[in-house]
């Protein structure tokens, strides 16, 4: 899960029109944050650096080899005899192994397509991630929209179980009235309580 806190918008009714309290935070900044704090992309883009430094590793010819060798005579110590005797002898030597022609290119193109395949991996976990924010963002505002119209309401049907109950203590109404308002609020009440569930949920994604 990619922590990223969704903000929550408070609305007031001003003048028969809704206005926001709190503006909302730039979807950009919560998609932003929620992909510089994702450990997979992270990861992904860790390993298309390693990969992009494997290309010049893989076409370079190996490190050429250096040896020395040397005879002496008479005596078991290094260099005895060399300025004596025709036999003793020191010499230096170098060696490079030279691959098959063509084979450093391949290794290289193979190298580069892995590196290659790795930054789109980083890039489609960026996009999955942005999705992912978005569609969150998005039903965050629409159960935040939604959730005013069922206060307001779960307010009504309050009033009206309210008055329909004095009623009925009065002997003006009946009891399938005052049951049928408390079950209509109680309906209401229920929502309202799933809708900050859910909202709870997307805010802490």
């Amino acid at each position: 899960m990619h922590l990223v806190r969704l903000p929550i918008v408070v609305f007031t009714l001003t003048s028969g029109v809704l206005a926001s309290e709190t503006p909302p935070t730039p979807l950009a900044g919560l998609i932003a944050e929620a992909q510089n704090n994702s450990p997979e992309i992270r990861a992904a883009e860790r390993g298309w650096k390693a990969a992009t430094h494997v290309v010049p590793q893989v076409t370079s010819l190996p490190d050429p080899q250096f040896t020395v060798q040397q005879f002496s005579v008479g005596s078991p110590k290094p260099f005895a005899g060399f300025s004596n005797s025709d036999f003793a002898y020191i010499g230096f030597g170098a060696s490079q192994a030279l691959p098959y022609p063509g084979k450093l290119r391949l290794k290289g193109q193979v190298a580069a397509r892995e590196a290659d395949a790795r930054h789109a991996q980083a890039d489609e976990l960026r996009l999955s991630i942005a999705q992912q924010v978005k569609t969150a963002y998005f039903n965050l505002a629409y159960l935040q929209s939604t959730l005013l119209a069922f206060e307001r309401s779960g307010a009504t049907l309050e009033q009206l179980a309210d008055t329909e109950l004095s009623r009925y203590r009065t002997g003006g109404g009946s009891q399938a009235e005052v049951l049928k308002a408390q079950l209509e609020h109680t309906k209401v009440v229920h929502e309202i309580t799933m809708h900050h569930a859910r909202m709870a949920q997307l805010e802490a994604w």
